[in-house]
């Protein structure tokens, strides 16, 4: 049985929620199927039939050297079936920290066993640059392997290509390495330039934890889309931080198009709409001006954002 699809993500790929979870863009991808003739994710039981053989590794929280390191585990198979990859990766200040060999789990696979820690960018830029210095390696290499063996992949990446080019331009041999990796995989790659974010002119000496937040919380590829392309944030779900149902399945549709025709990337559907909306993208003030249209926020960073 061949392998068709292989996803990985955190929740922004696999749901946040147990509503958002039955509806996630990747099952957009690869719909329901009769369960007579459909098939179960082939790393676990789980009940939703597919119309095709598939690997999704998603959860909640996942980081991104999970995420680089179950696709090199699963990289042989993914060639000699010429899988489609779809791979999200997720805030690179996310990373796994230990492995559960407990009995508990002896039964559990591979990708359920890690445990994750995040560093929340509140104060000390250490990790998440870091964390984004990792991130592009993990992005280098996977699309290096794309090229050499001709996989068809496409990755999003969360954090914006803005903030992974001016952490690149901290070592010569780091910008090379973002400089030369091939955009053409990457679906939210590239992204005009950031405005009115004050972190960038108070770098490195006269950081505070409130630029550092309105950089994290603005420039997030969710959120943006939730933002962007909905009226009055009617993609933004509840938690105010996923996209809907509605955005799921835009993002489905257009990884599909992306995977098809590599010219329709991101800013293949911005350019289409009007200035307040392309802001969203790039802009801080787009977001000042109209945050969350009186939406009490409930995750910590909108929380800290709306207050300063």
């Amino acid at each position: 049985m061949s392998l068709n699809y292989y996803f990985d993500g955190c929740s922004y790929t696999k749901g946040h929620d147990e509503q958002s979870c039955e509806i996630a863009w990747p099952k957009q991808i690869n719909p329901l199927s009769d369960p007579n003739n459909g098939y179960t994710n082939t790393v676990e039981n789980d009940s939703p039939y597919r119309l095709y053989p598939h690997i999704d590794y998603s959860c909640i929280a996942r980081s991104n050297d999970a995420i680089f390191f179950s696709f090199m585990t699963h990289l042989d198979e993914i060639i000699e079936n010429k899988t489609k990859v779809f791979l999200y990766f997720s805030h690179s200040e996310r990373y796994f920290t230990t492995f559960d060999y407990s009995d508990a789990k002896e039964h559990r696979t591979l990708n359920s066993k890690f445990s994750y820690i995040k560093a929340n960018p509140d104060g000390d830029i250490s990790a998440w640059i870091a964390g984004a210095m990792k991130t592009v390696s993990y992005i280098k290499s996977i699309t290096h392997i794309a090229e050499k063996n001709d996989i068809d992949l496409v990755i999003i990446t969360q954090d914006h290509y803005r903030w992974f080019e001016f952490v690149c331009n901290t070592a010569p041999s780091l910008q090379k390495t973002f400089d030369t990796i091939n955009k053409k995989y990457i679906f939210n790659w590239p992204l005009p330039e950031l405005k009115n974010f004050d972190f960038f002119d108070s770098y490195p000496n006269n950081l505070s934890t409130n630029k550092i937040l309105e950089l994290w919380g603005c420039t997030g590829f969710a959120l943006q889309i939730a933002k962007g392309f909905s009226d009055f944030n009617f993609w933004v779900s509840k938690d105010l931080k996923h996209f809907t149902e509605e955005g799921h399945e835009w993002l489905g549709k257009a990884l599909l198009e992306f995977s098809k025709d590599r010219s329709k990337n991101l800013l293949y559907y911005i350019q289409d709409l009007d200035l307040g909306k392309q802001r969203i993208f790039y802009d801080k003030n787009a977001w000042v001006e109209s945050y969350f249209y009186g939406e009490k926020p409930n995750h910590w960073i909108e929380r800290s954002y709306r207050s300063f």
